[in-house]
């Protein structure tokens, strides 16, 4: 008996909290992509930074002076990846939307 209640309930629940958070990756892919994107506030330039600070943290580690000139990135590597998550979190917005959409329409 405590089946059939458990698959009937099952039947008309939605899949809230995974919309939930596909609506919450979506919008946190979006600000952060679109803050590195147009470099709100130097995002682009920190990430640079932060990244020029790991290779000579691992060149002294590995007592080498040569990998930090060979893994320099532009600060245009960081927007246009910015711009790619940027894009990927409205494209997931979107199909939150319309996932909403289909279900309660």
């Amino acid at each position: 008996m405590s089946v059939e209640l458990f698959s009937a309930a099952s039947d008309t629940s939605t899949p809230t909290g995974g919309l939930v958070l596909l609506g919450v990756l979506g919008l946190l892919a979006t600000l952060g992509g679109g803050a590195a994107a147009f470099n709100i506030r130097g995002t682009a330039d920190a990430l640079n930074r932060m990244r020029q600070a790991q290779l000579e943290h691992k060149a002294r580690a590995a007592m080498s002076l040569t990998m930090v000139e060979q893994h320099q990135q532009p600060a245009w590597w960081f927007r246009m990846l910015g711009a790619l998550v940027l894009s990927a979190g409205v494209l997931l917005l979107l199909l939150d939307a319309v996932i909403l959409a289909v279900e309660h329409g």
